[in-house]
């Protein structure tokens, strides 16, 4: 198997929520159901905006939209109960997502996460997709000052991976990802996931619908890549 990435990749940044396993909907289910008897329901046209975002924004967000009688810490402290207690499958993978970090792997290549999730929604989301072994860092947007679409993210995985910009990529569902991710300087992947909303995925250096298209067993079908640019 050949990987259709640039020549001299050395590191991949992957995001979590709609990149390694597709959570949205049941993240909206769980701040529905804690927000149901003080609000309307949420619908998912009005969630799509919050995708990205850090669980502090949207549990501000939902305090303020629904009126809670509980400051947004605790409605953040009842959506990390409900998400621990949820089954092993609950938050599946995205299709392909183990299979192209193996053969990243295979190649050599570091892996790292870099979400505005919390650190509990990480490790579950790891976990549930069975890949948190394959994963040498992990940052989540309560390490950093800024999150998404400020770099901050990208470049703290990038210090722990001890790599540079220029020798890595990173794999993005939703434009503020995809903001991050040019930001600090790597070369960008946007995921097509229809859960993730329609999604301005424009600026990344290239689109695709399906993890498997990184992937060619044939090299004969592999477009031409740039070679990654040195710093």
């Amino acid at each position: 198997m050949r990987l259709d990435l640039p020549e001299g990749l050395m590191g991949m940044v992957f995001d979590l929520d709609g990149v390694i396993v597709d959570s949205e909907p049941v993240h909206m289910e769980l701040l529905n159901g804690i927000c149901a008897p003080y609000g309307p329901w949420m619908s998912w046209e009005e969630y799509v905006p919050l995708i990205g975002g850090t669980d502090g924004d949207v549990s501000r967000y939902l305090a303020e939209r629904c009126n809670l009688p509980f400051p947004g810490e605790e409605l953040l402290w009842r959506y990390h109960e409900l998400l621990a207690g949820l089954g092993e499958d609950a938050l599946p993978a995205i299709p392909g997502v183990e299979r192209l970090m193996r053969a990243l792997l295979s190649q050599g290549i570091a892996l790292a996460v870099a979400s505005a999730s919390s650190k509990i929604n990480i490790a579950k989301s790891l976990r549930s997709a069975g890949v948190e072994h394959l994963i040498r860092a992990r940052v989540s947007g309560e390490d950093v000052k800024r999150t998404k679409p400020a770099p901050d993210v990208y470049l703290a995985a990038l210090a722990q991976l001890d790599l540079p910009a220029g020798a890595c990529a990173a794999i993005e569902d939703t434009a503020v990802g995809v903001a991050a991710a040019k930001a600090a300087g790597l070369y960008t992947i946007g995921f097509i996931n229809p859960h993730s909303g329609n999604q301005d995925l424009s600026g990344a250096d290239r689109v695709i619908r399906a993890l498997d298209e990184l992937m060619a067993e044939d090299p004969k079908k592999m477009r031409d890549r740039p070679g990654i640019r040195e710093q």
